[in-house]
């Protein structure tokens, strides 16, 4: 039995069975009732965005308190980094284990573990189920980046939830609050700073997605905290916030580096709504959440893995003490060793970070201007992860 068949288009799959269709069926009436049955679940705000994903000879996995594991055919009717939602022919439990059989656009099998999080009753056999993964994973691997952009714009009024650490730098506190707390909102880490210098002092702890400034701070100009960021290595994002409407003024912001300029006072609809544009542009913005192998679920020995995560570790220190030392060559050649193996392991986005920040380091022959994208995947080495329930000691 094929893990998945999934499309995001409109039409329906061929050679369906009569179960597969019926459920196919319910599955296009779970869509036009799901926004008043969600309505009236008082879900608020989802931490993650749905994307269409239609697969329809999707195995499934139940495990019920007996310990007995059966599979069922099931239709995918969406996909996010949180879970997905299948319709079934049955009721099913809430809290029921599960594993979805799915197979990613590199053609290798995974199986995603879940918990059942609801179950609605649709008509006849038909139910929708909201399946919870036990780890977030990343839909950019089961669907087309074209279907994945489609549905993100398609979605802009929606901010929901996006990872990634923002720096406001304004010296008046309820100012910083203000911002701060319209980012709570979103689920966005803060970090909120003084001064120029506090904020020069947390973009060396940990990097930074996205720095919102004042136009000025306290004695200083906001050209200071770009022009300093900037050769800090960091080359994100800066939007400042001003009460300057003087062109020239301006113009020169954005000569200088600015990505966009706010008039004071600002909207918070339209400023949190750049803010998700360009979180969401970032493939990999800065998180604390832990990163697994995209093996599991594959391999019947993790220790290969496990390896791999306690050595990249070591070598990640290697690669702060070479940072140190303003060593380039030793820098380049523990990338290239990041960049060449992460992937072979399951971490994809190791080996992507290392090739940025060696595009990058080579692009300015300095590491001082290429800090950010170090700091980024050194950040990722530490994030790694064996699962508790893998059977090892990484935990």
């Amino acid at each position: 039995m094929p893990g998945s068949t999934a499309n995001t288009s409109d039409a329906k799959p061929a050679g369906l069975t009569p179960a597969a269709a019926a459920l196919l069926t319910s599955m296009e009436h779970w869509a036009k009732v799901r926004a008043e049955t969600m309505g009236r679940r008082s879900l608020g705000k989802r931490k993650f965005e749905r994307l269409p994903y239609t697969g329809s000879h999707v195995r499934m996995t139940l495990t019920q308190p007996n310990g007995t594991r059966t599979d069922f055919v099931v239709v995918t009717s969406d996909l996010s980094a949180g879970g997905a939602c299948v319709i079934h022919a049955g009721f099913v439990h809430k809290n029921t284990p599960t594993e979805l059989h799915l197979t990613d656009l590199m053609a290798r099998p995974r199986v995603l573990k879940g918990t059942v999080a609801w179950c609605v009753f649709l008509g006849g056999r038909a139910h929708a189920l909201g399946v919870k993964f036990a780890a977030p994973i990343d839909p950019r691997q089961f669907i087309e980046a074209t279907a994945v952009s489609k549905a993100m714009n398609s979605s802009n009024d929606e901010s929901g939830a996006l990872s990634g650490r923002v720096m406001i730098v304004d010296d008046e506190e309820l100012d910083r609050e203000l911002l701060s707390m319209h980012l709570a909102e979103m689920n966005i880490t803060t970090v909120a700073c003084p001064s120029i210098d506090a904020a020069l002092t947390q973009f060396d702890k940990a990097p930074i997605d996205i720095v919102i400034t004042d136009l000025n701070i306290g004695n200083e100009k906001g050209e200071e905290v770009i022009s300093r960021l900037r050769s800090r290595g960091y080359s994100g994002a800066i939007l400042v916030v001003s009460s300057e409407t003087e062109k020239s003024r301006i113009d020169q912001l954005l000569a200088s580096g600015t990505t966009r300029v706010f008039s004071k006072p600002y909207r918070p609809p339209e400023l949190l709504k750049i803010v998700s544009q360009l979180l969401a542009a970032i493939p990999m913005p800065a998180s604390d959440a832990p990163i697994y192998s995209q093996l599991e679920g594959v391999l019947s020995q993790p220790g290969p893995v496990i390896k791999f995560i306690n050595t990249a570790r070591k070598r990640s220190e290697d690669l702060k003490k070479a940072m140190e030392e303003d060593n380039i060559e030793a820098v380049r050649t523990l990338l290239k060793t990041f960049q060449s193996t992460g992937a072979g392991y399951g971490f994809e986005i190791v080996t992507e970070a290392a090739r940025l920040a060696l595009k990058q380091i080579d692009a300015s022959g300095a590491i001082a201007e290429s800090k950010d994208s170090l700091r980024r995947l050194q950040m990722i080495l530490t994030r790694m992860k064996m699962r508790p329930s893998a059977g090892n000691d990484d935990e």
